[in-house]
């Protein structure tokens, strides 16, 4: 018998093994594509465990079997894929009896490796040295989490005992059962749901109730308001009334409202582009509007509308506008007309003569309710002070620097990425985004398995003051993550957080990764 010897730098190589009783032999070996599997000798490195440079598919549907093989280390019965087998490529396979394809379970999307450890050798078919087939094995249930697929590393081994790390990954998908851990896991979420949201729902109803009963008890102070009037003297009493007749004839100034912003416009339960303006009623003086803002569902105006009159006609409950300050947002269609899309009115009993300060609204609820919020805020400027333009503008620049020295909360909205890089062998990722920004803590969202176009619609939250969070530009970064390897960065980019000096909020599409 005779054989093919390979080079000395040859990891492992199979080749035919020719027989003869006569001692002559073929001058010619056969054709590489003539070789039987059965019949060739194996030159392998018995110190070195097998290789692994591709395989396919890679992918495979739950609960298919149809044939039973005995598992190469425990000896247990499992059930197999009866038509289908994956082709794996690479070096240093032998056809030894304990050649077997090693599926080990790596925790899937929600990372609970340890709750649902799975691990099977099952007995490979071998065809070279650079090509063995995988049975399939049958698995019933999804990774512990809301994924509905089973993650597996697929190797192999030589001696049933030594294999290789690989980063193969071989996916379950399609009628994966929920473990019982995440069944568990659901119902306890879904009651500390029930729990919150009760919860939420009693201290809105405490606080509405709460703001009722502020609100009434100004206005009835407001309305009780008298001097101190004795019965006995009548002089006294002319004096006192002719004093708040006085009072009332030197209230004349104007009602300043600065217009913010409105965010998460809807009208009749349908988002779409629309061009929302905002009117002002108060004190049953003549209605103003802001600008009109063009296809937008979260207009910034930035813009102040002023009512002269007498302070007392704004905040009397009796008076002609009930003490109340009404602002509807509307809608302008092509042809000049408008729609209404919510409105809100607030109570003015807070409002005070002296110049400068403000009634501050911040995102408050549109009605009916799921229309939108809109920010806003209220002043006073009386008739006496030197300039109403210069006051005005004084106003703005004092909001502006409250803005930046209010301590609060920075909420980024995460949507979606677009035509990521590949990453994967499969010829996909599994994306997840880190936020950073200045001072604070790096936030990570959650792992989309298998994708190009991730979508995630998460809320990354940053609290402290607004001129420290915007000191700096927001580092984002995309990356790939690996189970047993360092994250591959698929791109970052830095943008500039300044707008949110002057408005409450900003959008950015279409950014470019570097």
């Amino acid at each position: 018998a005779k054989s093919i010897l390979p080079d000395v730098d040859t990891l492992s190589e199979s080749v035919p093994l020719q027989v003869t009783h006569s001692g002559r032999f073929p001058a010619l070996v056969p054709p590489q594509d003539t070789w039987d599997p059965y019949g060739l000798f194996t030159y392998y490195q018995p110190y070195m465990p097998p290789g692994l440079s591709s395989a396919s598919p890679l992918t495979g549907r739950c609960a298919v079997g149809g044939r039973e093989l005995l598992d190469v280390r425990t000896k247990d019965k499992k059930e197999v894929s009866k038509y289908s087998l994956v082709d794996v490529t690479g070096f240093n396979f032998v056809p030894a009896p304990m050649l077997s394809c090693v599926y080990q379970h790596v925790g899937g999307s929600s990372g609970f490796s340890s709750v649902d450890a799975y691990e099977s050798f099952m007995p490979a078919e071998f065809r070279r040295h650079d090509y063995v087939r995988c049975p399939i094995p049958e698995v019933l249930f999804a990774d512990d989490g809301f994924s509905g697929t089973r993650v597996m590393s697929l190797s192999v081994t030589n001696d049933g005992v030594t294999y290789r790390y690989s980063r193969t990954r071989f996916t379950y998908f399609g009628n994966c059962l929920p473990t019982t851990f995440t069944t568990y896991m659901f119902g306890a979420l879904c009651a500390l749901g029930l729990l919150f949201l009760s919860f939420c729902v009693c201290v809105c109803i405490w606080r509405s109730q709460v703001l009722r009963n502020v609100r009434d008890d100004l206005v009835n102070r407001s309305r009780d308001f008298s001097p101190l009037h004795d019965e006995e003297d009548e002089e006294a009493g002319t004096m006192a009334v002719g004093a708040i007749g006085k009072a009332e004839s030197n209230d004349d100034g104007v009602l300043l409202v600065t217009v913010v912003e409105a965010a998460n416009l809807e009208e009749r339960g349908a988002a779409y582009a629309a061009d929302p303006f905002v009117t002002l009623d108060a004190g049953g003086k003549k209605q103003v509007k802001t600008k009109v803002m063009s296809k937008t569902l979260s207009p910034s105006w930035n813009e102040q509308l002023r009512i002269q009159g007498k302070l007392h006609e704004f905040v009397d409950a009796s008076g002609p506008g009930k003490g109340m300050l009404k602002l509807e947002v509307r809608d302008r269609d092509s042809f000049g007309r408008s729609s209404g899309i919510g409105q809100v009115s607030v109570p003015l009993a807070g409002l005070s003569q002296r110049d400068g300060e403000r009634l501050s609204f911040t995102r408050e609820k549109l009605m009916p309710a799921g229309r939108g919020t809109i920010t806003f805020y209220v002043s006073w400027i009386p008739a006496g002070a030197a300039s109403l333009n210069k006051s005005a503008a004084a106003h703005s620049a004092m909001l502006a620097s409250e803005r930046l020295n209010t301590r609060g909360e920075l909420e980024v909205h995460l949507l979606s990425a677009k035509r990521l890089m590949a990453a994967d062998r499969s010829g996909f990722s599994d994306p997840f985004v880190a936020l950073k920004l200045e001072g604070q803590k790096v936030w990570k969202s959650r792992v989309a398995s298998r994708t190009l176009d991730p979508t995630w619609n998460e809320r990354a939250k940053f609290s402290g003051v607004l001129g420290d969070l915007l000191a700096k530009p927001m580092l984002i970064k995309v990356l790939d993550k690996d189970s047993y390897a360092a994250d591959d960065v698929l791109g970052e980019v830095a943008i500039s957080l300044e707008p949110l000096a002057q408005t409450d909020s900003a959008a950015f599409t279409n950014v470019h990764l570097l």
